[in-house]
């Protein structure tokens, strides 16, 4: 695959803001099983989003935040996601995608902290950095049932 590049510095075009929907709206599928996304809310909240187009086709995008923790840590510049077309997923867009983390790091002089939604991501970045970064922590969901028995005893 080539003629993949990251679209840097350019403002997000209608056809690049309706592409980047349709992805979240994949990537909510694939990994939550809902297919949804409020995209205003989402720009609104990113520091920064990258996009992969090949020829004028969006297939792939990942996204940054400046995230202290609400002042509760020192920041760092968060990869919170990044995606890829599955049709595209055997090319080197998740490899370009993923160094473009680094890139936003590096120039933003600011450690870099990801979220991994699969270990194929994790060895993504762990392969491209030569290095595993420290756990910070784990993610849980419990469904309404789950809290409302284990509450049980506190709520009667």
């Amino acid at each position: 695959m080539t003629n993949i590049r990251i679209e840097t510095f350019e403002p997000l075009n209608e056809h690049h803001y309706e592409e980047l929907e349709k992805m979240l709206v994949a990537f909510s599928k694939e990994i939550y099983g809902y297919g949804q996304v409020n995209i205003d809310q989402f720009l609104e909240t990113h520091w920064a989003v990258y996009l992969a187009v090949k020829g004028e086709e969006v297939v792939g995008f990942t996204s940054f935040i400046y995230n202290h923790y609400f002042g509760l840590k020192p920041p760092t510049v968060g990869n919170t996601y990044l995606y890829v077309k599955p049709e595209y997923r055997k090319s080197k867009t998740s490899y370009l995608l993923t160094k473009q983390a680094g890139y936003v790091s590096i120039f933003s002089e600011l450690p870099l902290e990801t979220y991994y939604a699969s270990d194929a991501s994790r060895n993504i970045g762990e392969r491209i950095l030569k290095a595993k970064g420290s756990h910070m922590f784990d993610a849980h969901v419990y469904t309404l049932e789950q809290v409302r028995e284990g509450y049980k005893y506190y709520t009667e």
